[in-house]
């Protein structure tokens, strides 16, 4: 009796020690993936975005820092715009001149990414280095930049109030962009298709439509994807309509 017992104390403490083993090894496998999707900001990475000409030579390694800092804690989900009114992606209606916002960081040198969606099925975004504008669909989309990849990575979709003005920035952006092979680039000429980064395509689409007027002009700056909504001076004029 002492002996199964022996054995059976024996076997309890196996097992418990094997849980043990296994919850730990999650926690730590979890820290070290959160800690993978942080933004390397070390002066060896600048160093090299700016040798590769992702970086221009006008963003200071600063600069550079700041805006992955000012993206990391903020923008478009943090922005306190108007909470969604579609609940669900089957729910959801692609309409042109949409903003697509991610919190997934898809290119070297920025934290987030944007797209506008140019027609009721088109979106068009940049990726990142080696890439040109590109087009893809809603699905696509919500598979790489959306709650479709897994994780916490999602996309808030945002809406102009006027679909006149949201039309003809969508209309831009798709004469300016698709099709074209203008390289990734961060730099703080804003005016310039060429290079591009993918918030820059979205912002140039607004000011260069018949509602330049309410969209601000960050000068000398780089247009950040979190910050998008707030480059817009009415905040009745832009609301964000769901999260996908």
């Amino acid at each position: 009796m002492k002996i199964k017992f022996k054995k059976l104390a024996f076997f309890m403490l196996f097992v418990l020690s094997f849980t043990l083993l296994f919850s730990f090894g999650g926690e730590k496998a979890s820290a070290s993936e959160e800690l993978s999707n942080a933004p390397d900001l070390s002066y060896e990475t600048y160093d090299k975005l700016v040798n590769e000409g992702i970086l221009g030579e006008d963003i200071s390694y600063d600069l550079w820092v700041s805006i992955n800092t000012e993206s990391s804690e903020g923008g478009a989900f943090s922005s306190g715009v108007d909470e969604p009114t579609i609940s669900t992606l089957a729910a959801y209606t692609l309409k042109t001149g949409d903003i697509l916002i991610s919190n997934g960081t898809s290119s070297a040198g920025l934290t987030g990414h944007a797209g506008i969606a140019i027609s009721t099925s088109e979106i068009l975004h940049i990726s990142g280095p080696g890439a040109y504008p590109t087009v893809v669909s809603l699905d696509t989309w919500v598979s790489i930049y959306g709650k479709g990849k897994g994780g916490n990575v999602k996309t808030e979709v945002y809406r102009i109030a006027s679909s006149y003005d949201a039309s003809q920035a969508a209309n831009w952006a798709s004469n300016n962009y698709k099709g074209k092979k203008y390289s990734y680039g961060i730099t703080t000429t804003l005016h310039k298709l060429d290079p591009t980064y993918c918030s820059k395509i979205v912002w140039q689409a607004y000011l260069n439509g018949p509602y330049s007027a309410q969209v601000f002009n960050p000068a000398g700056m780089i247009v950040l994807p979190y910050s998008l909504p707030s480059y817009f001076k009415k905040e009745a004029d832009i609301k964000q309509v769901t999260t996908i």
